[in-house]
C-alpha cells in the first residue's frame, strides 16, 4: 500500500483467504456464547473503554486517517471525534433497552418484551471514513449483545489494523474472548463471503450504490437481515433570497471535503437566475481560495483523491461533460422516470434532457451548475412550483436517518 501524496510506500499487508474468513467465523460464534450472556451496563464498559483509549490516542489515529485516506488532518481528527462521540452514545444506550409490559388475556399471565442479540455483525466499511463508520457499528452491535466481523476497504488497511490493536488491548485486559471483535482484510471476494454466509445474522455495509445492489442481492437470496448507507447525488438549491456568502460557504465544504468522496458530498446547484451571475463570481473566488496538497499540513484545504482509478474517473467525468451538452433541449419527451418527481416532470414536459453526468455520481470534486445560459432559466415560478414541491417529496422518500441499535437486536 502507498501513501496518496507522494506514491510513498506505507507497508504491506496480507490479504485473508476463505480458510482465514472460517476460521474467523468460528472464533466469532464461540465468543457470542459467552458475551450475550454478560449484562448490557457491562458490555457498555468496554465500550467506555474503547472510548477513552480513543481520547488518548486521537491525534495518532487522526493523523493516521489523513496519512493513509487523503483526506485533511481536521478531518481526520473530526472522524475520530465522531468515534469517541458515538462511544459515549452507546455507552448511555445500555442501560436504556427497555421492553413493554402488558396485560395478557389469559388469567394469571404475564406479558413481556425482551429484546435479545441477533449473533454475528457483520461490517463492511468504505475507504472515505475508514474508522468512524466502523464505530458507529461495533458500539452498537456490542452493546446488544452482538459479536463483528469487520471487512474494511481494500485501500485503507492500516485504519482498521490501528483500531483492531486498540480494541483488542481493551477486550485483553477485560477477560473477553478476542472472537468479540473480528478483523478480516481482503477484496470484494471476502464482502460476498459475508453476504452469502447464513452465519452472519446482519450485515452492515457502507459503500457505492453499485456494491449495495450486490450486497442486498445476495444477502436476500437467503432472507439476511442488512443495513445499507450508500451513495448519493446531492444538490443544493439556492433561491434569490439566500445569503449567498453563507451558502457558498456551506456548498464549497460540503463539495471538497474528502476531495468530494463522500456519499454527502454536494455535486449540483440549482440556482435562481436573478442571483446567478453574482453566484458564479462568488464561487470562483471561493474555489481560487482553496489550498491542495499534503493533507498533513494544515494550511491545505484538501488532499489527493484515493488512487488512480478515482483520477481516471475524475478525468472521464470531465471529458464527458466536455463532449456531451450539458443541458440538450430536444423534441420528444423522454420516459417519465421512477420517482416521477415534479422536477423532472417540468423537465419530461420542456423537452429538457439533463446530461447524465449531472444525474452520475462521481465522487470527485465535480460540481454542476444549472441556472440561465445553460438551457433552463430557473425563475419564481420554476423555484415554487416545480422545485419546491419535489424538495418536499425529495426529503421524504431520501432522508436517511438511522436508527442503527433497531437492526441489532431481535
Amino acid at each position: 500500500y502507498k501513501r496518496q501524496v507522494d506514491n510513498s510506500l506505507i507497508g504491506e499487508v496480507q490479504m485473508a483467504n476463505k480458510t482465514d474468513y472460517n476460521n474467523l467465523v468460528k472464533d466469532a460464534k464461540k465468543a457470542f456464547k459467552s458475551f450475550s450472556k454478560i449484562p448490557a451496563p457491562k458490555r457498555g464498559e468496554l465500550v467506555r473503554q474503547l472510548g477513552n483509549s480513543l481520547r488518548k490516542n486521537k491525534s495518532n489515529l487522526g493523523a493516521l486517517v489523513s496519512w493513509e485516506m487523503g483526506k485533511s488532518l481536521q478531518e481526520g481528527l473530526g472522524e475520530v471525534q465522531e468515534m469517541i462521540d458515538i462511544c459515549d452514545f452507546s455507552t448511555g444506550l445500555s442501560r436504556q433497552l427497555y421492553g413493554l409490559t402488558m396485560h395478557s388475556e389469559r388469567p394469571d399471565h404475564r406479558m413481556y418484551e425482551q429484546y435479545h442479540p441477533l449473533g454475528i455483525v457483520g461490517i463492511i466499511s468504505a475507504f472515505n471514513f475508514p474508522v468512524a463508520v466502523w464505530s458507529w457499528n461495533v458500539t452498537l452491535a456490542w452493546v446488544c449483545g452482538n459479536v463483528c466481523i469487520w471487512k474494511p476497504s481494500e485501500k485503507t488497511p492500516y485504519c482498521s489494523i490501528a483500531c483492531q490493536i486498540l480494541v483488542s488491548d481493551i477486550l485483553k485486559k477485560n477477560n473477553i474472548k478476542p472472537g468479540v471483535s473480528c478483523l478480516v482484510t481482503g477484496d470484494k471476494s471476502l464482502g460476498r463471503m459475508l453476504s452469502d454466509d447464513n452465519r452472519i445474522n446482519l450485515l452492515s455495509a457502507t459503500g457505492s450504490t453499485k456494491m449495495g445492489k450486490d450486497v442486498a442481492m445476495r444477502t436476500g437470496k437467503r432472507l439476511g437481515k442488512t443495513l445499507l448507507e450508500l451513495g448519493g447525488n446531492n444538490a443544493m438549491i439556492i433561491t434569490k433570497n439566500a445569503d449567498i456568502e453563507h451558502a457558498i460557504n456551506n456548498l464549497v465544504f460540503g463539495a471538497i471535503g474528502t476531495c468530494g468522496q463522500r456519499c454527502t458530498s454536494t455535486r449540483r446547484v440549482i440556482v435562481h437566475e436573478s442571483i446567478i451571475d453574482k453566484f458564479k463570481l462568488d464561487l470562483k473566488k471561493a474555489y481560487k481560495q482553496i489550498k491542495i496538497g499534503n493533507p498533513l499540513n494544515e494550511n491545505n484545504h484538501m488532499g489527493p483523491l484515493i488512487d488512480q482509478n478515482a483520477v481516471d474517473q475524475y478525468i472521464k467525468a470531465i471529458d464527458d461533460i466536455k463532449t456531451q451538452p450539458f443541458i440538450k433541449i430536444t423534441d420528444k419527451v423522454g420516459p417519465r422516470g421512477p420517482l416521477g418527481s415534479k422536477l423532472e416532470e417540468y423537465l419530461l414536459k420542456n423537452s429538457i434532457n439533463l446530461n447524465p453526468t449531472f444525474n452520475t455520481e462521481t465522487y470527485q470534486v465535480a460540481l454542476a451548475l444549472v441556472s440561465k445560459g445553460m438551457g433552463i432559466t430557473i425563475t419564481d415560478k420554476i423555484m415554487q412550483k416545480e422545485i419546491a414541491p419535489f424538495m418536499r417529496m425529495s426529503c421524504i422518500l431520501h432522508h436517511r436517518v438511522h436508527y442503527r441499535s433497531i437492526s441489532y437486536i431481535l
